[in-house]
């Protein structure tokens, strides 16, 4: 016997006693009032009526789950290897999925439907987001989990997510180009590919811009302040436009670089150029007939 606060929650009397009883794991043991299974998240206080001094609860060892868990935990065996049956104990699949994410995989259908399973596995491994049901791959909470652990797991969540500015932005910053399985909605904010392009300093996210922003001349005044480079994805339209390139030029000139061979040999355009960016006549040359 020991003391336990009436703050508690179960799961606080099972982490003693694994303490007490020789490391039995948590998931490993079963405590029951009378005939009923406790909850973790119960607490102690609301099991006996206040003022009571003492009560007193069984303690069920489930030894099968018990020595499931140590072989997962010691590498000793993998999910994919065990029975039906265990594949399907939420327990033993929560502990494998903590040691290796893409055990998800091995896990029953219920338990790829699973929020706290699933979210388990993608925090180990983002990638795991794969193999989790439609129902949780369109969980805002676990797939940004999952992008943040691995940019490229953004491809797994729904067509929803794959719009959603908060998860395309966490996305974007583990793995730039994880913007590829973004939608054309989103490819297509030019608040979110301007952002995009300030967190990364990496022009090359322009890559993915949909296409009506590409023809956007207000857009490239805005991006070449921050790097003239992204000029070298706008349509070639706006490349070969004399007057376009002639605002952009002034806010920087080295996005002259990425105008077309015609343009750049216009006098007022390079003079432009130059005020603003002093060696912008080596960016002419060197970027001539610059293909994407």
């Amino acid at each position: 016997s020991f003391k336990a606060d009436r703050s508690w929650q179960v799961r606080a009397v099972k982490e003693e006693l694994c303490r007490r009883l020789d490391g039995l794991p948590p998931v490993a043991q079963r405590l029951l009032l009378g005939d009923r299974c406790l909850q973790d998240a119960e607490k102690i206080g609301d099991l006996f009526p206040r003022g009571t001094s003492s009560g007193k609860l069984a303690l069920i060892k489930a030894a099968a789950e018990a020595a499931a868990i140590r072989d997962i935990e010691d590498g000793r065996a993998e999910l994919e290897d065990m029975s039906e049956e265990i594949r399907g104990n939420r327990d033993i699949v929560l502990a494998a999925v903590r040691v290796d994410g893409m055990a998800l995989e091995a896990a029953s259908e219920e338990l790829k439907r699973d929020r706290e399973v699933v979210l388990a596995a993608v925090r180990e491994s983002g990638a795991a987001l794969r193999y989790a049901s439609s129902e949780v791959q369109a969980d805002k909470e676990v797939v940004t989990a999952a992008v943040r652990q691995y940019g490229q797991a953004f491809q797994y969540a729904t067509e929803d997510l794959r719009g959603d500015w908060d998860v395309g932005m966490e996305a974007m910053r583990k793995n730039w180009k994880a913007l590829s399985f973004a939608t054309e909605k989103l490819l297509g904010d030019r608040e979110f590919m301007l952002e995009a392009l300030r967190e990364t300093r990496n022009p090359e996210v322009f890559r993915y811009i949909a296409e009506g922003l590409r023809s956007d001349k207000s857009f490239f005044l805005e991006s070449v302040k921050d790097h003239p480079l992204t000029f070298a994805y706008a349509a070639s339209k706006l490349q070969f436009d004399r007057n376009v390139v002639l605002e952009l030029v002034k806010v920087n000139g080295r996005a002259v670089g990425f105008a077309s061979d015609e343009v750049k040999k216009d006098v007022a355009v390079m003079t432009a150029a130059t005020k603003t960016a002093p060696d912008a006549a080596n960016w002419a040359w060197n970027y001539s007939c610059y293909k994407l």
